[in-house]
């Protein structure tokens, strides 16, 4: 039962860093998806 609830306990750390690392990537391809952002301008 241990092994268990320490699982879900690592799920969900991996999850809550997953969710870390996706938040700006997906602010990015957002970024990405308008016309000329002002990272192209340069």
């Amino acid at each position: 039962m241990m092994g268990k609830q320490r699982a879900i306990e690592l799920a969900r750390m991996l999850i809550r860093m997953w969710a870390l690392y996706l938040d700006p990537v997906a602010l990015e391809l957002k970024d990405l998806k308008r016309p000329q952002g002002c990272w192209l301008s340069t």
